[in-house]
């Protein structure tokens, strides 16, 4: 495909993604990947191999999989019509992006919080973290929810639209199933200490590259909120590495910047206190109104990500002839 072809593909994606967001009524192939990898566990945990090398074993082969079963449908699609190939690109890019429904869900919470009904508000932010939310107080489920939409901003937009780029719709898919092995395996508690190890690097080493653009984007995005850009940078640079993933304190200290609060502190999970560095230097208590700005704060950097990748798409085969 030319450069106009992908850059259309990635663009019509992305507006199925605003539209409909995620299509609960269809079979989604990330809830495949879910059940695939189930099924997958309990084979490889039944080996005489190491946790480690069995989960390493694992992850490898689904990856693959996840990768060659893409690139196989696509090539019959493109055998049968070439429209049939585009349309098939569109509708998986657009499966693997997430910017409404997060808005969405983020949305909830924060309706539930302006009417003061904070049960509702514990029960819809469990669905976007880990941590134990029974017990959370208004303030902690306002932060709670910024963090989330500031974490999956990278997961559900700002890298399949990276990978969409670099390697289509099969790459795309490759990511999708890194990021849910992580989501599934990847935990530092007893059964997935070893297990799960390489699938959490993994999704480091996949969302790495994805994250640094997001530096910029995020930054560029805070001047339609009225934010000071080189602020929200300074932040970027002065607390990046303050949370253990060396991606996810990026696009936390770029919302603690851009929000003007501070994010990080003491969480639960599974009943067990774990405390996180503070992250940002704002003086402003966190709060309701936040939600709502970290959503179009995440909405805005959505549109930029997806601009910049198209110019880059354009640029790579505009010079490509050349060299």
């Amino acid at each position: 495909m030319s450069g106009y072809h992908e850059i259309a593909t990635i663009l019509f994606a992305f507006l199925l993604d605003m539209i409909f967001g995620d299509p609960k009524r269809l079979p989604h192939p990330v809830r495949w990947m879910g059940k695939l990898i189930t099924v997958s566990e309990k084979f490889w945990q039944k080996k005489n191999f190491s946790p480690f090398i069995s989960g390493s074993l694992m992850t490898i082969s689904l990856i693959t999989l996840a990768w060659f079963l893409t690139y196989l449908f696509l090539f019959f699609m493109h055998n049968i019509h070439s429209i049939l190939y585009w349309i098939s690109s569109v509708v998986i890019i657009y499966f693997s992006l997430s910017a409404s429904s997060l808005a969405k869900e983020a949305k909830k919470v924060y309706q539930a919080l302006n009417k003061e009904d904070i049960n509702k508000a514990r029960k819809v932010v469990a669905g976007l973290v880990s941590r134990d939310t029974e017990k959370l107080s208004f303030n902690e489920i306002a932060r709670a929810t910024v963090e989330s939409v500031s974490e999956n901003l990278g997961d559900g937009v700002i890298s399949p639209l990276f990978y969409a780029t670099v390697g289509g719709a099969p790459l795309v898919f490759c990511y999708k199933m890194i990021n849910t092995l992580d989501s599934m395996i990847g935990y530092k508690n007893k059964r997935y200490i070893l297990f799960g190890k390489f699938a959490a690097k993994i999704d480091d080493l996949a969302n790495f590259i994805p994250a640094r653009f997001a530096i910029f984007i995020i930054p560029l995005s805070s001047i339609f909120l009225g934010c000071s850009p080189l602020k929200t940078f300074k932040i970027i640079l002065k607390f990046m590495k303050a949370n253990p993933s060396p991606n996810a304190g990026i696009y936390e200290a770029a919302f603690a910047g851009a929000l003007n609060i501070k994010l990080g502190g003491i969480n639960y999970y599974n009943h067990k206190e774990v405390k996180k560095e503070i992250i940002g230097v704002g003086d402003e208590k966190i709060s309701v109104h936040h939600i709502k700005k970290a959503i179009n704060l995440m909405l805005i950097s959505s549109f930029f990500s997806l601009i910049i990748f198209s110019l880059l798409i354009y640029i790579g085969f505009y010079f490509w002839p050349i060299l």
